[in-house]
């Protein structure tokens, strides 16, 4: 099911069909590492929880913003995007900054295929990497870019020597 269809309840999708969590309860425990949701994803739940116009005027954009997308990128076209704000973010990070999210639920709301493409490691040892977004039904195509990006740039660095 896609997340933005006419009438969808996220808060209820959070649950996969059982009972609705308890989002109060879901944000403290989010706050502490134990919630199975993300902060970023209960925050969501909960303003669309509240508001009573929320799934209808997000719906209505969402399906101006697809169309614009879809035509940008026609049959073939690709977009390189980067992965996130930070090279490599501590995992804390992503719990507290409310914005890093937007680097991949984007995509997820628009309903188009994403690859995401080891680079290689910065300077400092980081690893670097880039999102291959393509138009609906195009996953082959951005599989087969990001093969040959990771190929021309180096790919996946594995973090350290493993000794047996």
């Amino acid at each position: 099911m896609q997340l933005f269809t006419r009438g969808c309840d996220f808060h209820a999708l959070m649950s996969n069909g059982g009972p609705k969590i308890n989002l109060i309860l879901e944000m403290l425990k989010a706050v502490i590492g134990l919630s199975e949701h993300t902060i970023p994803a209960l925050l969501f739940a909960s303003v669309a929880k509240f508001d009573p116009n929320f799934d209808e005027s997000n719906f209505e954009l969402l399906e101006k913003l697809k169309k614009k997308f879809y035509n940008m990128l026609g049959s073939n076209g690709i977009l390189l995007f980067p992965s996130g704000r930070n090279v490599a973010p501590n995992l804390a990070e992503t719990y507290v900054d409310g914005y890093s999210f937007i680097y991949t639920c984007f995509f997820n709301a628009l309903g188009v295929p994403v690859t995401q493409c080891p680079l290689g490691i910065n300077k400092d040892g980081l690893p670097l990497g880039v999102q291959v977004v393509g138009a609906p039904y195009n996953d082959h195509l951005t599989l087969a870019v990001a093969k040959e990006l990771e190929n021309a740039f180096g790919g996946w660095v594995p973090p350290c020597q493993i000794k047996f």
